[in-house]
């Protein structure tokens, strides 16, 4: 049975370097992986009524990170077993415990020194995840040395040091 990972995301191509390192982590272990953006719900009636999570996504979601995803799919395409995008919505502790058992996630990958950077509406859910009491790891990488006219595809690659 393949083991479901967690990997929180901002969806800029920076942070698939969380995705790309749990995977070298699970090594040859077949995964179901989630990415999770966490974003606060919409205030409006409006917006709460035709509020679609999936269409949301395909708004926040650029090219260069569905292209950048498409690369790591078919790098580990003998690995991951299903890859998906999921909005996270809830400020509490208990809510991403719920969010969490709901998908039936194992385990979290967490980027240790990448600073998320969500859009207007998104927040960092790190703290929630380390009090839920779910297994995390914290990944910890550095970007290397790219010049200004260095592709951003590039830096998902070029890794100085790497520890899990």
């Amino acid at each position: 049975m393949a083991k479901r990972m967690l990997i929180v995301t901002d969806l800029r191509v920076e942070s698939l370097n969380t995705l790309r390192l749990a995977l070298e982590h699970a090594g040859e272990e077949q995964v179901e992986i989630v990415l999770m953006y966490a974003e606060t719900s919409p205030d409006s009636i409006t917006e709460m009524l035709f509020h679609n999570p999936e269409y949301r996504i395909k708004e926040l979601v650029k090219p260069e990170f569905q292209e950048a995803l498409a690369i790591l799919k078919n790098r580990y395409e003998n690995v991951i077993r299903s890859l998906r995008i999921r909005l996270f919505s809830g400020f509490t502790t208990n809510a991403f415990r719920n969010f969490a058992e709901g998908l039936r996630i194992e385990v979290v990958y967490l980027p240790r020194t990448y600073q998320l950077q969500p859009g207007e509406r998104g927040f960092d859910p790190t703290p929630y995840i380390k009090k839920s009491g779910l297994p995390y790891h914290e990944l910890d990488y550095t970007p290397g040395a790219n010049s200004v006219k260095d592709n951003v595809l590039d830096s998902l690659f070029k890794l100085d040091t790497v520890r899990a």
